[in-house]
């Protein structure tokens, strides 16, 4: 009620679905209120597709964490 972002952080190590039937029913059904940021860790993902569609279509944004070294970059950003 008080306008605030409302935000889900995914963090994951890969999926094998995107979860578009929970996504219509509690998020898109209400104007798409909540953001879905997706955080693929692992250097050896190929497959990032499921991943990336799930913060795309929540209005949100994609990151593959593939090292260590790349955690500074990807969540400043």
């Amino acid at each position: 009620s008080c306008g605030c972002n409302k935000v889900i952080m995914l963090i994951t190590d890969g999926a094998s679905e995107n979860a578009e039937e929970v996504f219509r029913k509690y998020n898109w059904q209400n104007g798409r209120k909540v953001r879905v940021f997706t955080f693929l860790i692992g250097r050896d993902q190929t497959d990032h597709r499921q991943v990336e569609w799930m913060a795309c279509a929540n209005d949100g944004k994609f990151f593959h964490v593939a090292t260590i070294a790349d955690v500074n970059e990807h969540v400043h950003e």
